[in-house]
């Protein structure tokens, strides 16, 4: 690792002792050199296109961090080779969950089919084939695990009917957390009937469609 004013740069060594030093580093354009400026640009170019911020984010840094554990520390994108991008997927495999090394990935895809399209720089990455992700079964509640839970809430306290109503939405609808914690009463719209929406149903099932309930919430 050698430092220069603020500029950090380290070089791949895998193992423990790496991701300690990758943990301190900035994924900052101004850690890369003469790299830097490129992902400037790359960003720009994604603002324009109306990513979001966190998608932005996400395939700037992915670069950056690549560039800051590619040795010998390349001068120009032109000499970061397919073989830098294997060891880098490497060690993301090896030390990351294969969901993030999945996201890195296809990051990179992004980050270099830019650069080919407009510094003409071939892709390093073409033909290269993704890290595989496991497919993760959600646990969903057995059949008498939905009324021993509802039993609990039983009495008339507000907060066991607010609890109870919560959970039979969540049983009834198949809505996501974040949909019904974006749900305020008295904003509720109600629409009809309920709808079968496809995507997120492995959340809440296996049959790839989940209901969307029959009001509308803020935020969903």
């Amino acid at each position: 690792m050698t430092c220069a004013n603020t500029a950090v740069n380290v070089h791949i060594v895998p193992g423990p002792a790496d991701w300690e030093m990758q943990v301190t580093v900035p994924r900052t354009p101004s850690t890369i050199g003469p790299l830097g400026p490129a992902v400037v640009t790359f960003a720009l170019s994604l603002r324009a296109e109306g990513k979001k911020p966190k998608t932005i984010r996400t395939y700037t840094e992915a670069a950056i961090w690549l560039a800051q554990r590619t040795e010998p520390e390349p001068q120009s994108w032109a000499q970061v080779t397919r073989k830098h991008v294997r060891q880098h997927m490497a060690w993301l495999a090896e030390n990351k969950s294969p969901a993030y090394a999945s996201n890195q990935y296809r990051a990179l895809q992004a980050w270099f089919r830019w650069l080919a399209d407009e510094e003409e720089i071939p892709n390093p990455m073409a033909g290269m084939t993704p890290p595989a992700v496991p497919q993760k079964l959600i646990p969903v509640l057995a059949d008498d695990e939905l009324p021993r839970l509802l039993a609990t809430c039983s009495s008339k306290q507000f907060s066991d009917i607010r609890d109870r109503a919560i959970i039979l939405l969540f049983a009834s609808s198949g809505a996501r957390l974040a949909e019904v914690a974006a749900c305020v009463s008295a904003t509720w719209t109600w629409k009809a009937p309920p709808r079968s929406s496809p995507g997120k149903a492995a959340r809440c099932g296996s049959s790839g469609t989940r209901l969307t309930p029959p009001w509308h919430c803020p935020g969903t």
